[in-house]
Order: structure tokens, then C-alpha cells, then sequence
């Protein structure tokens, strides 16, 4: 079983942020800090309730979402893709390390930033790093998620 998660599509959601204008980056930050961690606690009862079809499990913080992860998927295979991470915090809360996933489980990251793969402990033979996409392969991808078609209308052109 495969499941997708993208932690930074609701990093920032829910942060609003009140206050004097020299308040606000402490309160930005503040604030931004709980967001992060509510959504990786609900991240990671994402992982436990669709891996392992459990509806009745619940995580009150991390460090029991870690836990839970580590001990009941151990024994699984699973493919986890975790999309767009930007935070070596984010990894460690949901995948850990090695030893929490059975012998054939592949764990596929994606992100901008090497360095946080390299704070995880991943070697360089590990990490395959995409080939950017040329202009003209952009906007043949682009059109044909907006428009169905390799190339778009010509009153788009």
C-alpha cells in the first residue's frame, strides 16, 4: 500500500497571525512552530490510520505519533511517498530511520532543499536528483493538465 503526504500543503494554513507590527515575527514564529507540529502529529496519524486501516487510533503529540509509527509498521512492507519536505524535523517525525520499516519498504522523498536528506542520514548514492524541465517540456506538461493536449489553445499562446 502506497500513500502520498505532503507536509508544507498545510504548514501554513491555519496561522493567522494578530497583533502589534513589532510583535510579529516572534508571533509569526510562535505560531507557525504549533501549526508545524499540530500538522505532523496529524500527519502521522494520516500514515497509521491509512497503512494500517486503523480508524480508532489517536495522537495527542509527536513523540507518541513516533512511536505508534515505529511500533506497528515495523512489520509491513509499506511505500511511503512524503512530497515537498523542508525540514529535517518533518522527516525525523514521520519516517524516523531505517529500522522502523520492514526489510522492502521504500520511503521516497521529495524536496528542494539536499541538505535535509543529508541531516537524515542519506548517502549520495541514495539521493537521485530530477533533471529540470526544459521551457518547452513545462508548457507540454502545463497544457496537458490545463487543457488536455500537448499544446495549448492558440488563444492561449
Amino acid at each position: 500500500m502506497a500513500r502520498v503526504i505532503a507536509p508544507n500543503e498545510y504548514w501554513h494554513r491555519d496561522a493567522k497571525i494578530t497583533g502589534p507590527a513589532r510583535d510579529h515575527k516572534k508571533l509569526c514564529g510562535q505560531q507557525m512552530f504549533k501549526v508545524a507540529r499540530h500538522m505532523l502529529a496529524s500527519l502521522q496519524l494520516q500514515i497509521i490510520t491509512e497503512l494500517l486501516n486503523d480508524k480508532h487510533s489517536t495522537i495527542t503529540d509527536l513523540s507518541q505519533g513516533t512511536n505508534l509509527i515505529e511500533r506497528r509498521i515495523h512489520s509491513r512492507r509499506v511505500i511511503i511517498i512524503i512530497d515537498d519536505v523542508d525540514d529535517h524535523e518533518q522527516l525525523k517525525e514521520l519516517v524516523g530511520s531505517r529500522s522502523w520499516f520492514c526489510h522492502g519498504s521504500r520511503i521516497i522523498i521529495t524536496t528542494r532543499y539536499k541538505h535535509v536528506l543529508n541531516v537524515h542520514g542519506l548517502k549520495e548514492e541514495e539521493i537521485y536528483e530530477l533533471q529540470s524541465l526544459t521551457p518547452r517540456e513545462s508548457l507540454e506538461l502545463f497544457s496537458l493538465h490545463a487543457f488536455g493536449t500537448a499544446t495549448p489553445f492558440k488563444e492561449y499562446a
